[in-house]
């Protein structure tokens, strides 16, 4: 069993046993590909579920012929008018800039976080991945009020995972556990 499917299995006990949102220090396991096979092993099990990581726009070479807003690419991920994307964005705790090509990583994974959150599925997986530390922070402290009504479960490296249970640096609401990854033999 790879590490990640470990981490994987980890994560599916713990959302069995806990009722709360997860924050899981999974080790050295791929954030990217434990958060996909989650995702895919969740929507197996009958549940909606997605993953908002930071997205990558439209090539750069596009923005110069039609330059894309961030209003119009929140409204037509999360399938909301213009009005409705403009009024959540600007609820965010993070300065948003008006060219979606603009935004750097704080501004886009919380972006791509409220967006996927605005159809309520059933698990929001998501990382942190290409945030600073005070964005991280920032978006850790308020994702109850951007994921209301869906429960959340944040991936995140720890270098090592055991010491980082129930001692997140995020300083999160969230109940941190320990999915390492890690093989016995």
């Amino acid at each position: 069993m790879s590490s990640e499917l470990a981490c994987v299995t980890c994560i599916l006990d713990h959302l069995e046993r806990e009722e709360t949102a997860l924050c899981c220090h999974i080790g050295r396991a791929d954030v990217f590909t434990v958060a996909v096979q989650l995702v895919q092993r969740l929507r197996d099990a009958g549940q909606t579920a997605l993953f908002a990581s930071g997205f990558t726009p439209r090539p750069a070479w596009w923005n110069r012929f039609l330059p894309q807003s961030s209003v119009s690419w929140f409204a037509g991920t999360a399938g909301c008018s213009q009005k409705t994307a403009a009024e959540i964005i600007a609820q965010l705790p993070v300065s948003v800039n008006k060219r979606l090509s603009f935004n750097a990583g704080n501004p886009r994974c919380f972006l791509a976080i409220a967006a996927l959150a605005y159809s309520r599925p059933d698990v929001l997986v998501y990382t942190t991945s290409g945030m600073d530390p005070r964005g991280r922070n920032s978006l850790q402290s308020s994702i109850d009020n951007i994921a209301a009504g869906t429960r959340a479960i944040h991936i995140l490296n720890s270098p090592d995972p055991a010491s980082s249970e129930g001692n997140c640096p995020s300083q999160s609401p969230m109940k941190c556990v320990c999915c390492s990854g890690e093989i016995e033999k």
